[in-house]
């Protein structure tokens, strides 16, 4: 939260705790609010190697995971060298099984939920 605070998020979006004390979003742990709304966001931005660990096998819709490769195992699965920094994309089939599309960030429009996942600095 003090993240998102320090950056001026608080001031032009909501943001909400996850829930967890836990290293990156462990759903079983996090908030009946926070799911719904992450279940709900059109794109999701997910700050930090451990929410690519604890969410890539989410079935959610477009996330942006924004992390710097700590370990050899992540960076081989991502396909980059330890200690890049990285933007990766991640498109989902949703569960009824309509083929997933790029969009990109300019085609969200207004009435479009972005929820931004960030570790809590404590």
């Amino acid at each position: 939260m003090k993240d998102a605070e320090e950056a001026g998020l608080t001031e032009i979006v909501r943001v909400i705790d996850n829930g967890s004390n836990a290293q990156g979003t462990i759903l079983a742990c996090c908030s009946d609010d926070f799911v719904t709304w992450l279940q709900g966001a059109d794109l999701i931005i997910a700050k930090g190697q451990a929410h690519y660990e604890t969410m890539s096998n989410l079935e959610l819709n477009c996330i942006y995971y924004l992390l710097q490769a700590k370990c050899a195992v992540i960076a081989s699965d991502i396909g980059c060298q330890v200690g890049e920094m990285v933007v990766l994309k991640a498109y989902l089939a949703k569960s009824r099984g309509e083929a997933a599309r790029s969009r990109g960030l300019n085609d969200l429009g207004r009435k479009r939920s972005v929820l931004l996942v960030f570790w809590p600095v404590l």
